[in-house]
């Protein structure tokens, strides 16, 4: 913690001190909840109050209802139950349709179909005119993530954390104008389609 102010560090201490002497999940929210109003320039700090809330918890034997909720990162466990953030909408777990998840994993940025001018068709889609970054709600509305999640694909773990710096949500277009939703997680692109792109098509129009 040395680049960490003195007041934050001892407001992490006390923090980290009532989640161990704590007797209740509802004692342990309060504390993880405190700690978001108090520290959020530290998400670091942040993270490892959170970690260790869900280690209390699950030590307390807390186990959250079965099936109530869809799993969406490692934190389910204690989130579904104390909605310790703003609620299980905001952290994408409140169950929904599957019909409104009707945006499917295309590719990434590193297995663009398109040969040579793979990377040119990323930009058209990074830098389309309409391209917008959006919540986590948007993106989780539209979009599936369940086979990443059976994957165990990196990028789950901790996805739907407002706090989370490392992944954003965007929608955009292809050079065809068709709907595509994206995130972006250690600089790699993750496109989403309703339907399997017209490669030829999309290549030509590069060229408009």
């Amino acid at each position: 913690m040395a680049n960490v102010g003195l007041r934050a560090s001892r407001r992490f201490s006390s923090l980290w001190d009532e989640i161990r002497e704590a007797t209740s999940v509802e004692a342990i929210a309060r504390s993880v909840e405190l700690a978001r109003e108090k520290l959020p320039s530290y998400p670091n700090l942040v993270f490892m109050l959170e970690d260790f809330g869900v280690e209390r918890a699950r030590e307390l034997g807390f186990r959250c209802p079965p099936r109530r909720y869809r799993e969406a990162d490692e934190d389910y466990t204690i989130r579904c139950a104390t909605r310790l953030v703003l609620g299980p909408e905001q952290l994408g777990l409140l169950e929904t349709n599957p019909s409104s998840h009707s945006f499917q994993f295309w590719s990434d940025c590193v297995g663009m179909p398109g040969g040579c001018r793979a990377g040119e068709l990323v930009n058209a889609i990074r830098d389309h005119p309409e391209s917008r970054r959006v919540t986590y709600d948007t993106f989780a509305r539209h979009v599936d993530l369940e086979p990443l999640r059976e994957m165990g694909h990196g990028a789950m773990y901790r996805i739907s954390a407002p706090s989370n710096w490392a992944v954003s949500f965007h929608r955009s277009r292809l050079p065809s104008g068709q709907r595509v939703y994206y995130f972006v997680w250690s600089g790699i692109e993750h496109f989403f389609v309703e339907e399997e792109p017209n490669l030829e098509l999309e290549l030509e129009l590069l060229d408009r």
